[in-house]
Formats: C-alpha cells, sequence, structure tokens
C-alpha cells in the first residue's frame, strides 16, 4: 500500500472543501426552489446535508470520487431553472464540476459502463425522446445498450 504523503493530503483536502462548497450550493438551490414541494425540499436537503459528515476523514480519492458522483448525478439529469440556477452558482463559486449529458456519453462510447449510468438512462430517456433531444433511433440504441447492461449483470 502507497504511502500518503503531504501533497496527497493536501489535495484531499481541497476536494473536501469543494465538495462542501458543493453541498452547500446544493441545499441552498433546493431551499430556493420555486418547483419543489416543502416536504421534497425537506427530504432533498437532509438527503444532501448527510453528505457533510461522510467528508470528514478518513477518506480516499475513490470515496470522494463517489460522494461527488452522488452530488452531481440529479442535476446531471434534471433540467429547468432549478438545474440553472444549481449550474450558475457552480460556476460562480469557480468550482471544477460541469455539467454532463451522459445519454450523449453512452451514445458516443456505445456502452452504459455502471449502474449509475443505467439508472440515469432509465430515469431520462423516454423524456429526452419526447421532447426531441435525441431520436427515435438513438432511443432505440439506448435501450439495447441497457438490455446488454442487464444481460451481464443480471438486472
Amino acid at each position: 500500500m502507497a504511502k500518503r504523503t503531504a501533497k496527497d493530503g493536501a489535495e484531499l483536502a481541497g476536494r473536501i472543501e469543494q465538495l462542501r462548497k458543493l453541498i452547500e450550493i446544493n441545499e441552498d438551490v433546493l431551499r430556493a426552489s420555486k418547483t419543489l414541494s416543502a416536504k421534497q425540499k425537506q427530504i432533498a436537503v437532509a438527503g444532501v446535508g448527510s453528505y457533510r459528515e461522510t467528508l470528514e476523514p478518513p477518506n480516499t480519492s475513490r470515496g470522494l470520487d463517489q460522494i461527488e458522483s452522488d452530488l452531481l448525478l440529479a442535476w446531471n439529469e434534471m433540467t429547468g431553472p432549478d438545474a440553472d440556477a444549481f449550474w450558475a452558482r457552480v460556476r460562480a463559486a469557480s468550482l471544477p464540476f460541469k455539467p454532463r449529458d451522459v445519454l450523449r456519453e453512452v451514445l458516443a462510447r456505445g456502452k452504459v459502463r455502471t449502474r449509475v449510468e443505467y439508472d440515469l438512462l432509465a430515469d431520462t430517456m423516454e423524456e429526452r425522446a419526447e421532447e426531441g433531444s435525441i431520436t427515435q433511433d438513438e432511443r432505440a440504441r439506448l435501450r439495447a445498450m441497457m438490455n446488454q447492461y442487464e444481460a451481464k449483470h443480471g438486472d
């Protein structure tokens, strides 16, 4: 096992601070949402806030990657004023996080790699096809990739 250096510790501390800011932005945007009910806001803010305690050391780069993925997942699925506000706040805070279009990434790659990608496709593919942001051919290709993932991973 590789020994951690002071540089590694400083990098982890920097990432933890970025994720703390990301949690704060998440909470602020959720609280200010005009589209969520009071109950939905309460549940979402509590869920996001629960990540705060998981940031505390000892944590690893891999653990922080998972927290980052979890915190950004919904915002990468969403469109609309809340998502726009979230990404504007992230940019204003000069955080290194960027919105991802996972459907386009999977289409370009030709394969669903993770359960997170699979779930995101399941949650958004039909809506994206209905709104016209993906074609029926792309929808069919995504469905085939999801079927391959299911066959390999037993879902």
